[in-house]
């Protein structure tokens, strides 16, 4: 899913909910965990700090996993969330990947943020 007007939309499957203003990011992620005799599910929202949309700016749903957004200046940032049967686990990266970057992100790059990810490389 690539996302570039504002708003809130929901990826294939309900899995992932992005919301985006001139001044807010809120990356939403279902889950689902279960135990012994119980079962929960529901939304975890992060909202990075600081965010601000420029031109250009776009949110890219990579996977169930992971979600890249771009502020259209410099800032890109890697939303990941995992959940297993009992936990749910995420992070946000900004700067350094725990990951390579998906063409599809890095082609809708500025080019002061693509020549900042390659001098990482």
């Amino acid at each position: 899913m690539l996302m570039t007007t504002f708003g809130t939309n929901t990826s294939a499957g309900n899995v992932w909910r992005i919301g985006v203003t001139e001044k807010t990011l809120e990356f939403s992620r279902s889950f689902a965990s279960s135990g012994n005799g119980w079962k929960t599910s529901g939304w975890t929202t992060t909202s990075p700090e600081g965010w601000t949309a420029h031109p250009g700016w776009f949110v890219f749903v990579e996977s169930e996993s992971r979600a890249w957004a771009f502020d259209g200046d410099e800032q890109l940032l890697l939303q990941t969330e995992t959940t297993t049967a009992k936990d749910s686990s995420g992070a946000t990266y900004a700067g350094h990947f725990p990951c390579a970057v998906p063409a599809e992100v890095v082609a809708r790059l500025s080019e002061p943020a693509r020549k900042t990810l390659e001098k990482r490389d």
